[in-house]
């Protein structure tokens, strides 16, 4: 989430992301985003930025487990403290040392590896389709690189 200059909210459901949206509007970003979870996330939200009393109310009757953000309104707080099994966890949107490598569980063991992030400068991206991807299909490239 953290790599997304855009505000950007993430469904992670058994430790995937499957679901993402880009949207300079919280609530909007909400919306987008659960249509096809409204009854059940069961999993974890994301939000690269704080979490608003809108987006609070926003999320009433749709069920997850953990909210993720870097901070929230005393408002957004208050209407999550309503809610049962659900905790928050403040996140620092600082980069840390961690933040470059990737821990994945493998039978046995651990893998742990440095992030692909690849190159994010796209003006040195040879496209060699007929057609240039547009700029949500760019967005949508992005949002890859961090599943």
């Amino acid at each position: 989430m953290s790599d997304f200059e855009s505000q950007a909210c993430v469904v992670v459901k058994h430790t995937n992301p499957c679901g993402i949206s880009v949207n300079e509007n919280q609530v909007q970003r909400i919306e987008m985003r659960f249509p096809g979870y409204r009854i059940s996330i069961w999993g974890i939200v994301g939000f690269n930025r704080g979490v608003s009393t809108d987006t609070a109310n926003a999320m009433k009757g749709v069920l997850f487990d953990i909210i993720i953000a870097p901070l929230f309104s005393k408002e957004a707080l208050e209407v999550f403290t309503r809610r049962k099994r659900k905790r928050n966890f403040s996140s620092d949107p600082a980069k840390g040392p961690l933040n470059d490598v990737m821990f994945k569980t493998v039978s046995g063991g651990v893998l742990i590896q440095t992030l692909d992030r690849g190159s994010e400068d796209q003006s040195s991206w040879k496209v060699v389709s007929k057609r240039p991807p547009s700029d949500s299909e760019w967005e949508g490239w992005h949002s890859l690189g961090s599943a």
